[in-house]
């Protein structure tokens, strides 16, 4: 959990803002001590008292309207923004909330293809709360000269046409390696915050590789610079924990030593159904041999059972005839009947734990 913040912080103030900031809360909290005080206009004890109360009343409106309740203007740290020479910007004066229109720039004057002075690298970056973790969650103090940080900064939707996104926000580059682990040099959009929320009314479509709409051409849609898509289907990676490297165990005395892929392919609902049911055809091959070679044996004790010149052998086959139908042919049925429930339950729609999602399709 995050350690509590009050939702007034002051700790990036100057000396004279903190100042103004003590009076309103001062302000505040006398309003709050003296409501229904005696000051009320009911039973008022003269004109006095009304003029108390109407300057009580002004002094309280002033209080608000600088206090940030109702959505008044609310004092923050003031941010000194180092701006690109090329670039403008949209946002509040303090800098805290802000869209800037320039070129890729994920930190200083020296970051991003704007820097090396590519003129196809345009960007977008809207973003709020600059350098809000900075200082163990304090920000940054008033003042201080500051630059886009993909780190400490609390909220961005990043946008340009030339950018190396998965560097500049730090990512792991998966197992595909290049053109599919770090993407250089092409346009990108990236999204960032404590937490990330996708929401559509009518669906979620998470589609990769080119468009074959007819206005595309015939060899349908090209990168951002022109250049041919390879890939017919370029990957979806879902890395949890920005972690894309194997794990090793060092094995124990009952198990081996291994390494195990952290990044994997996912498997698609029908084909696990499909290699179920193909077993389950193997495992009833398999139930049905062993019944059959239940029954053979079971005649042949019968017919040995017969010779009365050895009258055991009649004692044996009996016993070994009532063993075989109690122990092997009626655990069998059962075997069968747990493997028929099984089907049902894992490779059929009726079952609760059907192995194919009817919500979330994947190729």
């Amino acid at each position: 959990m995050s350690k509590k913040k009050p939702i007034y912080d002051v700790k990036g103030f100057n000396e004279e803002r903190r100042r103004i900031a003590e009076e309103i809360n001062k302000g505040l909290a006398d309003m709050e001590s003296g409501a229904g005080a005696g000051s009320s206009w009911y039973g008022f004890d003269g004109a006095d008292s009304i003029a108390d109360s109407f300057k009580q009343s002004m002094e309280s409106a002033k209080t608000l309207a600088k206090a940030g309740v109702m959505h008044t203007p609310v004092m923050e740290p003031t941010l000194n923004f180092q701006q690109a020479p090329n670039s403008y910007q949209v946002g509040k004066p303090n800098g805290n909330a802000a869209i800037v229109f320039g070129a890729d720039r994920p930190a200083t004057l020296a970051s991003g293809w704007g820097a090396r002075g590519a003129n196809r690298c345009n960007a977008i970056d809207i973003v709020v709360g600059r350098m809000s973790s900075a200082r163990g969650g304090d920000g940054p103090k008033a003042g201080t000269a500051i630059n886009p940080s993909f780190v400490n900064d609390a909220a961005r939707i990043y946008l340009s046409q030339q950018t190396d996104i998965d560097q500049n926000f730090g990512l792991a580059a998966g197992e595909l390696g290049y053109p599919f682990g770090l993407l250089q040099g092409k346009s990108a959009i990236g999204i960032k915050a404590d937490g990330v929320r996708v929401i559509g009314r009518l669906g979620i479509k998470l589609v990769t590789g080119r468009s074959f709409e007819f206005k595309a051409g015939p060899k349908g849609e090209l990168d951002s610079q022109g250049g041919k898509i390879s890939s017919p289907a370029p990957p979806i990676e879902l890395i949890a924990g920005n972690n894309d490297q194997p794990t090793s165990f060092p094995g124990t005395e009952w198990l081996p030593a291994m390494t195990v892929r952290n990044l994997q392919g996912v498997a698609k609902g029908e084909n696990v159904r499909d290699a179920f049911r193909d077993l389950s055809k193997v495992v009833e091959q398999l139930i049905g041999i062993v019944y059959n070679q239940s029954l053979i044996q079971t005649a042949m004790n019968s017919a040995i059972g017969i010779n009365w010149t050895m009258p055991h052998y009649g004692v044996a086959a009996g016993a070994t005839g009532v063993a075989a139908l109690a122990m092997i042919q009626n655990s069998l049925w059962h075997v069968r009947i747990n493997k028929i429930l099984w089907d049902i339950n894992y490779t059929y729609s009726i079952g609760y734990k059907y192995v194919i999602s009817s919500n979330v399709l994947t190729t």
